[in-house]
């Protein structure tokens, strides 16, 4: 059955992935570099909030699958992601590697393998989702105020440099959960909060620019890291971020249009965004060439995220939008499914196994 998709939800992933990309782009090409540019001010700015956006608004969708069925909760959550990990994993080491690939078959093989214990670097969100809606579903029987102050208690540990394993599922785990159980938890809160200012809340242009103010003192300050501050930066961020996006479906501008679009294909920048960065990277390095670092950065956003759009506008009509999307032999049966594209209700408070 198909159902309206939901505005601001599109706006601020779009918005998200923007800078996301923006500060992948910006933070390898300036360590390739070892200096800094213009832009790298914009990408720290970005930083405290891109990612826990990102995992907020991933948990507003949580509740869909969380008290339902097990197999519709294992599709949706594990074996999409899993089946999206394996293909896009096995395209980013064969690509990065195939310099090594005749000579040392094996040694790209064990990369490969290895991606799945340590989570390669540009798909690390991928198994984060996966362990995140788990760890949920484990869990789903726990007050929300109980499971909701421990992460709490974890992401500041992480901060004070308490939780540092070295191992990225851990450590990702510690840093970003409590925003991914945020949005899961305070669905409802921020549904009311978009409604808000969808009908017409006047003052959220002079909210923004007040939050960004603070938000660009702090980063100056390098303060931003620092328990607690990037606790409360990330979720200031996160909402700051739903209200940019809430504003932009509400004035309607003709360039909000490409914030949606890039919103809904997100997960399709996502997956393949670091290939184009890396190789374009490896060129300019192996060339010498060299101009103005900023417009470079932002010539391998530009790249970055063009790439991975075009090639998905190629292939969605063949055969190879597998890569994408499951066929059907890779998907669990499932009886009583609920539909795709909509938030439900709030959390639900069940004290049974469902």
């Amino acid at each position: 059955m198909p159902t309206r998709r939901i505005d601001w939800i599109d706006n601020a992933k779009g918005i998200s992935i923007l800078l996301f990309v923006l500060m992948q782009a910006t933070f390898n090409y300036e360590a390739l570099l070892q200096k800094h540019s213009w832009m790298h001010l914009l990408a720290a700015w970005a930083a405290p909030f891109t990612v826990p956006t990102l995992f907020v608004i991933a948990g507003l969708f949580l509740n869909r699958t969380l008290f339902g069925s097990k197999s519709t909760f294992f599709d949706r959550k594990v074996l999409r992601f899993v089946y999206l990990y394996a293909i896009w994993l096995a395209i980013q080491t064969l690509i990065l590697n195939a310099g090594t690939l005749m000579t040392s078959p094996l040694s790209v093989l064990g990369s490969y393998v290895m991606a799945w214990v340590q989570p390669a670097a540009g798909l690390w969100l991928i198994p984060m989702l996966i362990v995140f809606s788990v760890v949920t579903w484990l869990l789903r029987f726990v007050s929300v105020p109980r499971l909701l102050i421990m992460a709490i208690v974890l992401q500041i540990m992480h901060s004070a440099g308490l939780v540092h394993s070295g191992w990225v599922l851990a450590d990702r785990f510690a840093e970003y959960y409590v925003f991914f159980y945020a949005g899961y938890a305070g669905l409802s809160l921020i549904k009311r909060y978009a409604d808000t200012i969808t009908t017409g809340f006047d003052d959220v242009p002079a909210a923004l620019l007040v939050w960004a103010t603070i938000n660009t003192v702090i980063v100056i300050q390098g303060t931003d890291t620092l328990p607690i501050i990037s606790l409360v930066l990330g979720m200031a961020g996160a909402f700051a971020v739903i209200a940019a996006a809430t504003l932009l479906t509400r004035r309607n501008w003709k360039w909000g249009e490409f914030v949606k679009y890039t919103g809904r294909n997100y997960l399709v920048i996502y997956l393949a965004y670091f290939i184009p960065l890396a190789l374009f990277e490896t060129l300019l390095a192996s060339t010498g060439f060299r101009t103005e670092s900023g417009l470079t950065i932002l010539f391998l956003t530009i790249a970055s995220l063009g790439a991975p759009l075009l090639l998905h506008q190629l292939l969605r009509k063949t055969p190879l939008i597998a890569l994408y999307r499951r066929p059907a032999t890779f998907r669990l049966q499932e009886k009583g499914a609920l539909p795709k594209g909509r938030l439900l209700t709030p959390p639900q408070r069940n004290t049974g196994e469902a």
